[in-house]
């Protein structure tokens, strides 16, 4: 007698019927297992800080619907890299757009990975950000590793929002999404219908509770404290930096004529459109696409060449309090001596 096997079932007389579940997933995602361990291993060498890549792949169709094969991977080097915080640089998009030239000139940028060491499977206010002005392509997606937590999750676009993903391919594997709707155990500590543990009351549980309260208050305490002045240092650094480069903005003019030159083959291919109205389609997605890097190009030039805006705050105080004390050429001012000479000048004759 064989074996058992679901496999059997392929030459069985089954009825057709339609499956309950049905196939109406909007878009899917596969990772190759290689890429996959690779983003991984990147994940893993530094989790004191956040760190960040693009996705590189391509997306097609079938039966079901569409869908993203991410097969590679470029590391986002040269990004400024912060304990909750990652951005994309100029450099660093100077080096991925190389590396998709010379090695992956048939793929796309099909979304960006970066890390959140310890604190979960989310988008941050940057995050969205970042994917709304660089990765705001309808297939584009949003992957998150925890490194310490061993967590990962998927962003998708849903109604022009980053929303998470129910589940995505590793292989054949088929890999969830984190459960948001169960709070994480912290440590230790019990939850609601845990039984107590031997040796531990209702006191014992309670103390444990403020003690974990006493440790987050000072943590995040530290945490603002150190927050404030690294973006007071941060600012005073720009400020310093900017003395000179803020005024000249090296390289500026080179940056937007590439801008500009990016920007000539979109009025040619318009022009093909009218001129072969067959190929519309095929040319409006060419032109999607350019004016889709260039719309990158732009937000990467103004993150590069902008000040934040604690900056441009910082510099203008300082320009006022320094005109505020440089005096203006129509008011002279009196010295010292002659101020005090006046002050003490002799009562006229007639008065005591």
């Amino acid at each position: 007698m064989e074996a058992p096997d679901i496999r059997l079932l392929a030459s069985e007389d089954l009825t057709d019927a339609a499956f309950p579940g049905g196939r109406n997933e909007a878009f899917r995602v596969y990772f190759s297992p290689e890429v996959h361990a690779s983003l991984w291993k990147h994940a893993s060498e530094d989790t004191s800080v956040e760190i960040c890549g693009v996705l590189v792949g391509t997306w097609h169709r079938d039966e079901i619907g569409p869908f993203a094969r991410v097969v590679e991977s470029i590391r986002g080097e040269a990004a400024q890299n912060k304990f909750a915080e990652v951005t994309f640089t100029h450099q660093t998009w100077a080096k991925i757009n190389a590396e998709m030239d010379s090695k992956y000139a048939a793929m796309r940028i099909v979304g960006w990975y970066h890390t959140h060491p310890d604190f979960g499977i989310f988008l941050s206010d940057r995050d969205r950000f970042i994917q709304e002005h660089f990765f705001s392509g309808p297939g584009q997606i949003a992957h998150v590793i925890d490194p310490i937590r061993r967590l990962e999750g998927l962003f998708i676009w849903r109604d022009g929002k980053p929303t998470p993903a129910d589940h995505f391919w590793v292989g054949d594997r088929i890999l969830m999404g984190p459960d948001s709707s169960r709070p994480e155990r912290v440590g230790n500590a019990l939850e609601p219908g845990d039984p107590p543990r031997p040796g531990e009351g209702p006191l014992t549980s309670t103390l444990r509770l403020i003690l974990y309260l006493c440790i987050f208050l000072v943590g995040y305490l530290l945490a603002t404290i150190q927050g404030s002045w690294e973006r007071m240092r941060s600012t005073e650094a720009e400020v310093a930096r900017n003395n000179v480069a803020a005024v000249l903005r090296i390289g500026l003019a080179d940056e937007l004529e590439r801008l500009r030159r990016d920007l000539a083959p979109v009025a040619s291919a318009l022009e093909a459109v009218r001129s072969r109205p067959d190929a519309a389609d095929r040319v409006v997605e060419e032109i999607r696409r350019r004016l889709s890097e260039v719309d990158q190009r732009a937000m990467a030039l103004k993150a590069h060449y902008g000040n934040a805006p604690e900056v441009d705050a910082y510099l203008r105080r300082y320009l006022l309090e320094r005109d505020q004390r440089v005096p203006s050429p129509s008011r002279p001012v009196e010295s010292k001596a002659g101020s005090e000479s006046k002050a003490e000048a002799p009562a006229s004759p007639g008065k005591s």
